[in-house]
């Protein structure tokens, strides 16, 4: 069986190309860096849906055209078990922490947003 290759400890490379298999996997420190720290912060699993899509795939799936996720700049998730509220809450306690947590935090039906791009949140 041939091993994951990681970007980061917790992250694979797989969990960050873009769904279409266009093989778009841009990769930005930053994001890793602060999901790496929101991982530990958690203590539990987070469960990828989204980092990178191709401006064809962001596009079917109805993103917007200046996403974070052309750019390889955000991260979509949830955490098995957490209700998205509270995931949502405790992202925000270390987005007060602006050494650790930068960028967009978003809070949806099925999961949260982080990205590294300018400060926001909804």
């Amino acid at each position: 069986m041939a091993s994951k290759k990681m970007v980061s400890p917790h992250f694979s490379l797989s969990e960050i190309e873009c769904h279409c298999g266009c093989g778009q996997k841009k990769i930005d420190k930053k994001l890793i860096d602060m999901a790496e720290a929101l991982r530990n912060y958690i203590g539990m699993p987070m469960i990828t849906h989204c980092v990178n899509r191709c401006k064809f795939h962001n596009a079917r799936v109805g993103g917007v055209p200046s996403s974070q996720h052309i750019k390889g700049t955000a991260m979509d998730f949830h955490v098995k078990g957490m209700k998205n509220k509270k995931l949502h809450k405790l992202c925000k306690k270390l987005w007060k922490k602006k050494d650790i947590l930068i960028g967009g935090l978003g809070l949806y039906d099925w999961g949260v947003h982080i990205d590294s791009a300018r400060y926001r949140r909804w």
